[in-house]
């Protein structure tokens, strides 16, 4: 069957950022801001009984977990930026991904998969991407910009339309 939609995605560290903030996971956000709570509240009893060492390490690490998961996400994503060009040779890598009858995808390093859509289990949609998550682990993703045959209107109704059960979340 013929293309009905193709996206091209040249990845860019920005990009890669919104993408890393879309899929990092939403349950370590929780984690890290209930530990936080929990030390800040730990520090509070140290303060009332004056107790000034435990009370100092119990309100840096409060501290610490608050800001732990946006220094996470942007440790993850330039790491990952940075695997990216190792991989492709120093150059950004490009993704052209191809929607049919199948979703075709096939990257700048020679990286060629097929996907059906009863696969997807969930959308998020950023700012500039949507993402396709495929078995709750692989990313399938198409830059709103980046229609070539298309366009991002047409291509939400569409998949929408194929998969009319998965969560669609926006960022």
């Amino acid at each position: 069957m013929e293309n009905l939609f193709v996206s091209h995605i040249v990845w860019s560290p920005e990009l890669y950022r919104e993408y890393v903030n879309a899929v990092f996971r939403k349950g370590a956000k929780a984690v890290a801001l209930i530990t936080a709570s929990v030390l800040a509240a730990v520090a509070v009893c140290f303060f009332a009984e004056q107790e000034t060492v435990p009370f100092i390490v119990c309100l840096v690490l409060s501290v610490f977990m608050f800001f732990y998961t946006p220094l996470l996400r942007n440790t993850l994503a330039k790491r990952g930026y940075k695997q990216q060009l190792l991989v492709n040779g120093g150059k950004p890598r490009e993704v052209t991904t191809s929607f049919s009858d199948r979703i075709r995808v096939t990257s700048s390093n020679s990286g060629e998969s097929f996907f059906d859509y009863t696969q997807i289990t969930q959308i998020n949609e950023t700012k500039n991407l949507i993402i396709l998550v495929v078995q709750q682990s692989i990313a399938v993703v198409a830059a709103k910009d980046g229609f070539t045959l298309g366009t991002t209107e047409t291509f939400q109704q569409l998949i929408c339309q194929k998969c009319p059960r998965v969560k669609y979340i926006y960022h």
